[in-house]
């Protein structure tokens, strides 16, 4: 019977069946999961750099004692575990690699994950499913996963990593010693930020839904010498090279290219920089200088108390896109992919002259300690792992082949919380995590609504573990198996100066002091207020007819719908200002 299973799944995994990720306004991406012979169903979250998948269990959310006052604390059931709707759970001594009693018997953890996020709880074991958009399941037997009683984080995590603190069997791995994948492998299209859905890829990848060329890079090693997730060294990550960053007027067909140098206010350094994927951060982190070049170009300013920038909503409609160069790969993303609505509550926040904020969707990397690429990148990109090889090849998303806008109605929250100010007047007081914690997708209300949207999996609680089905998928063609030892269509880069590279994780720290010739503003009752602009000349106060510098209190000026790409040769001076009008 096991057999006859295993054959007939590996026939109906064999086409473009792929897991339909749930997209919260493009932010994060969740599936539902549930375990066979029960009711029990539940949203994690993608987590393509852990290994450890985890839920959030059912007691922290009742809303007693302590809970009560907790941000987290609402009605969200269809995002927790209940180990008693299980007739397979069981707790589990991961040091004497055994089932145990209860909760007091099993191993108790606090995970740091690399995203800035933590989850406290307990190691369990049960058989968790996910399914596929043909309505077959995909079930992970005896997968050894924590179940979380405290956490920073609303969702648990789906995990595709590979590292795990104490080297239990990834969700990966479970599905590959059950014959269902050839390899402990993905690939990821996550779509553009408006579709519909994402779409995940276990142990094969899609030709269809990238732009040759396909382009595989060896791990980089993470070095974390003061223990902040508690290990020394590993090269299980997925992190790949960045050997510069430019931007491209497409209409025009112009390019600027940044400098090689970078600097974050603590260390400076030269491209190319090892950045670590994590689709469980809404934001690029980079280093501030490559930041502030790419802020002048959109004419975005500084909201100091938040840390963030601030642009006008309809950057979003200029064809430019920012691009990332990896050697004989460049992956652009066009400029709506890379800024979210702000919100302060539930209202749009807007600048002086009543047009909307957008939020630019980069952050230093300083406040978390390292560079990352986070979901505005992964949403212009095809990315497939191979943790058997440690590789990572990455493509440019084929948009020809993304699924339709999503209509779902969303609500209001979705977007950039920014909280509002303790008064008027400006503060250097550090603002929340840059991770999830710090979005509108923690609002209460944007919980609920999103979990009855319609953007859900096709799944049916009394389906048999493996099942065959006659619906056509989207796709049947430009499906691959990856290999262990290969990701089909890859081509090798041509980096030569990476090598050597090592991500290295420092604490994360403040910038004290920003250089007085950045453009500011300050927030008040409701609305952005600029500081005048510090740049002499016309070279960005001309840079965008519908741009923040029409804010109250700006000394800059429209000229029309055009953008003017400047770029400047030094952090500490801003002494030369190079413009390129698009």
């Amino acid at each position: 019977m096991y057999q006859a299973l295993l054959v007939l799944s590996l026939i109906c995994f064999s086409s473009a069946n792929f897991v339909k990720l749930r997209s919260n306004a493009g932010m994060f991406y969740d599936t539902m999961a549930g375990v066979p012979r029960s009711d029990e169903e539940f949203w994690l979250r993608l987590d393509i750099n852990q290994g450890l998948s985890w839920t959030l269990d059912s007691s922290y959310y009742s809303c007693n004692g302590s809970n009560v006052s907790s941000s987290l604390c609402f009605n969200s059931a269809q995002n927790v575990y209940d180990a008693s709707n299980s007739p397979t759970a069981d707790f589990v001594d991961v040091y004497a690699n055994t089932t145990v009693n209860n909760t007091d018997e099993a191993s108790a953890e606090r995970v740091n994950l690399t995203n800035n996020l933590f989850a406290d709880g307990v190691y369990m074991e049960d058989n968790f499913y996910v399914t596929l958009n043909n309505g077959a399941r995909m079930t992970a037997t005896d997968l050894k996963f924590l179940n979380a009683h405290n956490s920073s984080a609303a969702v648990g995590s789906l995990a595709l990593g590979s590292y795990t603190s104490q080297d239990v069997p990834t969700f990966l791995q479970r599905l590959q010693s059950g014959g269902l994948i050839e390899s402990n492998s993905f690939s990821l299209a996550l779509n553009e930020i408006d579709s519909s859905y994402g779409e995940l890829y276990l142990g094969t990848i899609n030709s269809t839904k990238y732009v040759e060329p396909l382009v595989e890079f060896d791990f980089i090693p993470v070095s974390d010498p003061n223990g902040v997730f508690g290990f020394d060294w590993e090269d299980t990550f997925p992190t790949v090279p960045i050997s510069g960053l430019s931007m491209s007027s497409n209409d025009k067909q112009r390019t600027v290219f940044f400098p090689n140098e970078w600097n974050n206010t603590v260390l400076t350094g030269t491209y190319p920089l090892p950045m670590m994927l994590d689709s469980r951060n809404i934001f690029i982190h980079l280093p501030f200088s490559s930041i502030i070049h790419i802020a002048v170009q959109l004419n975005a300013l500084y909201l100091d108390t938040l840390h963030k920038w601030a642009v006008n909503c309809s950057v979003g409609q200029l064809d430019a896109t920012l691009n990332f160069h990896m050697g004989n790969l460049t992956v652009h993303a066009p400029i709506k992919e890379l800024i979210y609505p702000a919100y302060q509550g539930d209202k749009r926040l807007s600048f002086a002259n009543g047009e909307d904020v957008c939020i630019l969707a980069m952050a230093p990397d300083v406040y978390i300690g390292y560079p990352l690429l986070g979901t505005p990148f992964l949403r212009n990109a095809v990315v497939a792992v191979n943790h058997d090889s440690k590789k990572v090849a990455v493509a440019n998303l084929n948009r020809d082949s993304i699924p339709p806008a999503s209509n779902v109605s969303v609500s209001e929250s979705m977007g950039v919380y920014v909280p509002p100010p303790v008064s008027t007047s400006r503060t250097s007081e550090r603002p929340s995590t840059l991770d999830e914690t710090s979005t509108a997708n923690f609002d209460k209300r944007e919980e609920s609504a999103i979990s009855s949207s319609s953007v859900t999996n096709s799944s049916s609680r009394n389906s048999s573990t493996i099942t065959s089905s006659g619906t056509q998928t989207e796709q049947t063609s430009g499906i691959a198996t990856i290999e262990t030892d290969s990701i089909p269509g890859a081509l090798g880069n041509n980096l030569t100066d990476y090598s050597t590279l090592t991500l290295t994780i420092y604490t994360n720290s403040e910038v004290d002091e920003l250089n007085p010739n950045i453009a500011t503003a300050f927030i008040s009752n409701g609305s952005i207020y600029s500081e005048p602009y510090p740049f002499s000349g016309t070279a960005v106060a001309e840079s965008f007819s519908a741009s923040p510098s029409q804010a109250e209190g700006s000394n800059s000026s429209s000229s029309g719908s055009s953008l003017v790409l400047c770029f400047f040769t030094s952090l500490a001076s801003l002494l030369t200002v190079s413009c390129l009008l698009l």
